[in-house]
Formats: structure tokens, sequence, C-alpha cells
């Protein structure tokens, strides 16, 4: 996607937040800020415009507010408890293995153990 259609994409779907923020605010866990949430959604959107030009902007706000439902933050790395992962023209949140570990720790309602799988 040329560098002028991502940076209107981009502005087009920060107009999207300023409706998102009440539901994001209302669905956020109390141990988590919203303004988290949101800033690492569009450090993802940044490090991947793919996102923006195959997605809906309804379909992101959306998994938005599920991650903030969960608590997690979005992340396009290795290092994320989320992720945001076109499928056809609908963004969906995947939730990573770290994703499903912080939310049972937070739980506090078991323990995961993990280690290398092997053939």
């Amino acid at each position: 996607m040329g560098n002028q259609v991502a940076t209107t994409k981009m502005a087009e779907f920060k107009q999207d937040l300023v409706t998102l923020m009440p539901r994001v605010q209302a669905a956020t866990p109390s141990h988590v800020r919203p303004n988290q949430i949101i800033r690492t959604l569009m450090n993802a959107l940044e490090d991947n415009p793919a996102i923006l030009e195959k997605c809906t902007r309804q379909s992101i706000g959306q998994a938005l507010v599920r991650a903030a439902t969960y608590g997690l933050e979005v992340a396009s790395g290795p290092l994320g408890q989320c992720y945001i992962v076109p499928y056809g023209n609908k963004a969906q949140l995947q939730i990573s293995y770290k994703g499903i570990k912080e939310m049972v720790r937070r739980s506090g309602e078991g323990l995961i153990i993990m280690d290398a799988a092997h053939e």
C-alpha cells in the first residue's frame, strides 16, 4: 500500500477512535489503562499497514474492544499477548499463548507450565 494511502487510512481510523474510546474504557478491566491498549494497537497498525488495507475499520474496532475486554495488549512482534489478523476483509483478534498465560495468572484459577515441544 502506498504511503499516502496508508496515512489516509490511519487518519480515518484515528477518527473512529473518538467514538470507540467510550466502549474501550467501559470494556477495559480496572488494572489496565485503556490508553495503553489503544497505543499498542496503533503501533501494530503502523508496523503492519496491510491490516488497514485489507480489513474494515469496523472489524478493527471490534477487535480492539475485544482486546480491551480481556485486558490484553495488541502487538505486531513476538512478544505480544494478542494480535490483529486479517481474515478476508475482517480483522480478528488472536490471543497468543502469552495472552492466555496472562489471563490465567490474573484469574488465580490455575497455573500454566510451558515447555518445548519435540517430535
